[in-house]
């Protein structure tokens, strides 16, 4: 079994390695500092078990570089470490396919728990939070409703959007053509005052 462990911090790094070889007897321990090393040896054949992303000391964009690895690698099991308490963030990354988050403020039985969890392909994230988390968008998503008046139609697509679906899946799914779902599209951006998903993300609470 092969762990990886990325984090630009090396005290870190060098502690999660001493705690997993001493505590959990994992002896095949890959650490990185370098995001695109990472991605780079992943995308070459590397296997990893388990990978385990330090979230406060990543340098780079995290979620842009999950969002890549996992389409190129989507059998790759990914916990997350880091002080990131907000419901919409930490949705961000499970919508992406992050098998688990642990804030580092936990103690060693919920990251070995998580660890377990994850390493069997099932989900891991804080306790107290679960139903915030398995909630957080619909609630996100129904104040949005509220506040600019948007149309059962106009809610449906605007979630697939948040999902990353492109134009053509969208009118496939729904069974519309490309051109009127660029119409919703566009008519959903003018009532939120937004131009992309970007500007979409930046209406959660937390981002």
């Amino acid at each position: 079994m092969v762990i990886g462990i990325y984090s630009f911090s090396e005290l870190f790094s060098k502690g999660l390695q001493c705690l997993l070889r001493s505590n959990l007897h994992f002896q095949k321990i890959e650490p990185f500092q370098n995001s695109q090393l990472l991605l780079s040896k992943l995308e070459n054949g590397e296997n990893l078990d388990l990978l385990i992303i330090d979230l406060d000391d990543y340098a780079g964009d995290a979620l842009s570089d999950i969002r890549h690895l996992l389409i190129k690698k989507p059998d790759l099991k990914i916990l997350l470490i880091g002080n990131h308490e907000y419901e919409s963030t930490i949705e961000l990354f499970r919508l992406e396919g992050v098998k688990g988050y642990v804030g580092k403020g936990a103690n060693f039985e919920r990251l070995h728990l998580a660890i377990d969890l994850c390493l069997d392909g099932k989900p891991y994230f804080p306790p107290g939070k679960t139903r915030g988390v398995k909630f957080f968008t619909s609630n996100f998503f129904n104040k949005l409703r509220d506040d600019y008046q948007l149309s059962d139609r106009e809610m449906e697509i605007m979630q697939l959007i948040f999902c990353q679906y492109e134009t053509n899946e969208i009118a496939e799914k729904l069974s519309l053509s490309p051109h009127t779902v660029r119409t919703h599209r566009k008519r959903i951006y003018k009532k939120l005052k937004i131009h992309n998903l970007s500007g979409l993300l930046h209406l959660m609470p937390g981002i």
